[in-house]
């Protein structure tokens, strides 16, 4: 009896460690099954990195020499919030389409940042 219980035990440890793995890479496993997570849409963590790659770095235009829409801090991302949404849904060659000179944000990004600005545009 005593085994039979140790045996319960143990499979249930197994199964929930194989849990708390697939959720350390719920991100990865959504990204391969084409699925957004717009679940966490964090300032901090999503927002500034697609930001950040898109926009922000050195060589592009909000990065060494900054355009017409600051993107350096929250209050400015916040403040022209909608701006940046409506100029991220263009289409390459549109007028005012950003990223200038770099390819289309994803939808998946497009989404998040949505989700983000509908969700108040909290920075945490």
């Amino acid at each position: 009896m005593l085994k039979k219980i140790n045996l319960l035990i143990l499979s249930f440890l197994f199964f929930l460690s194989l849990f708390a793995c697939v959720n350390n890479k719920r991100e990865t496993i959504l990204k391969q099954v084409g699925i957004c997570d717009t679940i966490n849409t964090s300032y901090k963590q999503i927002i500034v990195p697609i930001l950040t790659t898109q926009c922000n770095s050195q060589n592009l235009c909000h990065g060494a020499n900054p355009g017409s829409i600051s993107l350096e801090t929250y209050q400015a991302v916040k403040d022209n919030s909608t701006s940046i949404l409506e100029r991220i849904k263009r289409q390459p060659g549109d007028g005012g389409f950003m990223p200038k000179d770099n390819q289309k944000v994803s939808d998946c990004d497009i989404n998040k940042i949505q989700t983000w600005v509908n969700r108040g545009a909290l920075e945490n």
